[in-house]
């Protein structure tokens, strides 16, 4: 029969295991956050955000930090108006 003493340690010996393992797991996590990142990133467009262009652009331009997932994603870009009491910008007619 073991005594109390025997399972104490192997007790001890499976939970200094389960933290080293969980610790290095952690210093990997920390290492590398950037791969944990759940959503893409807008990194750039074409005109600039908030640019002010003269003639509408024939073409919008995006550039994202990966691939974005188009089925489960929405671009929409609408003609804005600039309130001359407030200075407000408000969005008007949506282009396709």
């Amino acid at each position: 029969m073991m005594g109390q003493g025997c399972l104490r340690q192997g007790w001890q010996v499976v939970a200094s295991q389960r933290l080293v393992c969980w610790l290095g797991l952690l210093s990997v996590l920390a290492l590398f956050p950037v791969c944990l990142a759940a959503h893409t990133t807008l990194l750039q467009t074409l005109p600039a955000a908030g640019a002010v262009v003269a003639q509408p652009p024939r073409a919008v331009q995006f550039w994202f930090t990966e691939p974005i997932e188009q089925t489960l994603s929405r671009i929409e870009v609408f003609r804005v108006a600039l309130d001359p009491t407030t200075g407000d910008v408000k969005p008007e007619q949506r282009i396709d």
